[in-house]
C-alpha cells in the first residue's frame, strides 16, 4: 500500500477540526514547563545538600517534562487551540526551550520539509 492510499483510507477517521479548540496541548506545556523549571531549580539549589540519587531523580523528571514540552510545542505549532498567531509562536518557542540544537524556527523548517512534503 502506498502512502497516498494509506492517507486516503485514514482521512475519514481523522477529523482534525474537532481538535482545533482543544487546549490540552497548552495545559501540558504550562504544567510540564513549571515542573521542569521547579525540578531543575531544586536540584541546582540543593546539589550539595541532597544525596546524588535525589539530584539524578530530579534530572530525570526535568528531562521527561522537557520532552513533553517539546511535543506540546509541536502540537501547538500544528494549530491545537484557537489563539492569535503571536501567542501560538510564543508558546511554540517555550515548548522548544529545553531542546538542544533545535530552535522553534529550525524545528518548523525541518518539520515542514520532512513531514509535510507530500
Amino acid at each position: 500500500m502506498k502512502a497516498g492510499e494509506i492517507r486516503a483510507a485514514l482521512k475519514p477517521h481523522l477529523d482534525i477540526a474537532q481538535h482545533k479548540n482543544d487546549m490540552g496541548g497548552v495545559a501540558h506545556l504550562v504544567v510540564h514547563f513549571a515542573i521542569a523549571i521547579a525540578s531543575l531549580s531544586a536540584a541546582a539549589l540543593h546539589i550539595h545538600d541532597w544525596p546524588w540519587y535525589v539530584t539524578l531523580g530530579l534530572a530525570v523528571i526535568a528531562g521527561h517534562s522537557g520532552l513533553v514540552c517539546s511535543f506540546a510545542g509541536h502540537e501547538i505549532a500544528h494549530g491545537v487551540g484557537k489563539m492569535p498567531r503571536w501567542v501560538r509562536r510564543s508558546l511554540e518557542l517555550i515548548g522548544w526551550t529545553f531542546t538542544i540544537f533545535a530552535t522553534a524556527t529550525s524545528q518548523r523548517r525541518a518539520h515542514n520539509v520532512a513531514h509535510h512534503r507530500h
